[in-house]
C-alpha cells in the first residue's frame, strides 16, 4: 500500500469558519486539533487534505517566505499535529514518517 503525498492547500484567512470547508470527514478531527492555534494565528488554513488510511505527509507550499510569521503559524500548527518540520526555501517539508490522524 504506497503513501500518498500530502496535498494541502494554504490560504490566508480571517475566520476560523472556514474550517467548515473540509470536505474529508475524518479531516474534522484535525480542523479540532489545531483550532485554537488557527484563532491564535488567523493567516491561513489547510483547505484540503488528501489522507492516506492512517497518516499523511509530504511537503506543503508557502505563501509567503520562511521566515515570516505566517510561515511560523504554519509550522507551529504542522507541529501541533505531530509532524517534525523544516523550511527549505519556500516549502514546509513533514520530516517524519507521516503525520498520525487520530
Amino acid at each position: 500500500m504506497g503513501k500518498q503525498q500530502l496535498k494541502t492547500t494554504l490560504h490566508p484567512c480571517k475566520s476560523p469558519s472556514v474550517w467548515s470547508t473540509l470536505s474529508n470527514d475524518r479531516s474534522q478531527d484535525t480542523a479540532k486539533k489545531v483550532h485554537s492555534q488557527v484563532q491564535q494565528n488567523p493567516f491561513f488554513v489547510i483547505k484540503r487534505l488528501a489522507l492516506t488510511k492512517d497518516a499523511f505527509k509530504g511537503e506543503v507550499p508557502l505563501v509567503t517566505g520562511g521566515r515570516t510569521n505566517v510561515c511560523k503559524a504554519m509550522v507551529s500548527t504542522i507541529s501541533t499535529l505531530g509532524g517534525n518540520v523544516a523550511i527549505p526555501s519556500r516549502k514546509i517539508k513533514i520530516l517524519n514518517d507521516g503525520i498520525r490522524i487520530d
